[in-house]
């Protein structure tokens, strides 16, 4: 029964780090004098955000937001 404990405890701490870096990652700026990417640049095929003409909303779009 402590393993279940133990395994479930782990598994808390494992997805609220990643909520954590995950938030932190989208509050932090871009650095002055970075050009940011485009959604054509990074060719990620899981990118929810992109279609085959680019983003459906460029104001969802994670890179057109660093412009």
């Amino acid at each position: 029964m402590e393993g279940f404990l133990v395994i479930g405890g782990v598994l808390v701490l494992v997805i609220g780090l990643y909520i954590l870096t995950y938030y932190l990652n989208s509050k932090t700026e871009v650095p002055e004098g970075i050009e940011p990417a485009s959604c054509s640049t990074c060719n990620s095929a899981s990118c929810t955000l992109r279609v085959e003409d680019g983003p459906i909303d460029l104001e969802k779009c994670e890179t057109e937001k660093l412009k």
